[in-house]
């Protein structure tokens, strides 16, 4: 938490208006984009829009903010920024941020050279800087909220794919493969067991079996009707066993690079089918949403 002035500054989420500014609050959040994107073109980043859903967010946590008489991005239930945004009917699977404020004993109503200064407040703290200028964020909502004593509370949220991805970054389908059994092989050889051999057809499977779970917007769960179906029956003949392991992410970027690839194998490596030496052969397939999203799929088989 950093002061400026009289203004506290809180690096997180937060919601906003009161009654008494309902007419001037869609200039305020006008202007409240308008300074962000400001910054963001100065330093070549692409500027942010605006998103309903992030500004009742927001505004929401201003708002009860002023009314519970606290201060933090944790509301007194344990709610979160990402909590509050997927009770708005956000997307579950974005990265979120916010940044708050406070001002106690402000002239009121509030005006754009205000509006600036707290503005200026962020930019001048490190890691509300960070939620400004972070090139994988891509939507901006604003909240403010205000009391008859004076007190002032400002939001800024922010939501997007997360991860940072860039185009020379990302993975072929046949790369993940490659990077996958690379690191995999590593913990099997620390184990003690033989390494696993790629095989075209269970890589198919895992990409049928993410391109069906990318699918559903809630928690993915994989059964096993989901692996047999992934796994037609003339494949099938040449397994005596398959089984699959399935890993899911949010706000990790927009395509699949190698970090998805150090960070699903942590989870995988916990799952008993890598490191149980029957299975000899290995499919891998990270499919991306384009919003943040990735699932991870590794089909393992041993032979007939």
């Amino acid at each position: 938490m950093a002061r400026f002035g009289g203004i506290v500054l809180l690096c997180l989420t937060v919601t906003w208006a009161a009654s008494s500014l309902a007419a001037s609050l869609p200039e305020l959040r006008g202007l409240a984009l308008e300074l962000v994107n400001r910054e963001r073109l100065a330093r070549g980043l692409t500027p942010l829009r605006p998103d309903a859903t992030l500004d009742a967010t927001a505004q929401r946590h201003a708002e009860d903010m002023l009314r519970r008489n606290y201060f933090d991005h944790v509301s007194p239930e344990g709610h979160s920024v990402l909590d509050r945004y997927i009770a708005a009917g956000g997307n579950r699977w974005r990265a979120v941020a916010e940044n708050i404020a406070r001002c106690l004993g402000c002239e009121l109503p509030p005006t754009p050279e205000e509006l600036a200064k707290t503005q200026q407040g962020w930019m001048d703290s490190p890691s509300h800087r960070e939620n400004i200028l972070n090139p994988a964020i891509s939507q901006f909502g604003f909240g403010l909220a205000t009391g008859r004593d004076g007190q002032q509370y400002s939001v800024q949220t922010f939501a997007g794919s997360g991860g940072g991805a860039v185009d020379s970054e990302r993975l072929s389908p046949a790369r993940q493969q490659q990077v996958a059994l690379a690191v995999l092989n590593v913990d099997r050889q620390r184990l003690g067991l033989p390494p696993l051999e790629a095989s075209e057809t269970l890589q198919a499977a895992a990409r049928r079996l993410g391109e069906r779970l990318i699918r559903d917007t809630n928690v993915p769960i994989l059964r096993s009707k989901d692996l047999r179906q992934a796994v037609p029956d003339r494949d099938r003949r040449q397994w005596r066993e398959v089984t699959a392991s399935m890993v899911a992410c949010g706000g990790c970027g927009v395509a699949p690079t190698e970090k998805d690839i150090a960070h699903f194998r942590d989870r995988w490596i916990e799952e008993a089918p890598i490191g149980d030496g029957r299975f000899s052969h290995i499919g891998v397939a990270i499919t991306a949403d384009g919003e943040g999203r990735k699932i991870a799929v590794a089909v393992l088989g041993r032979r007939s």
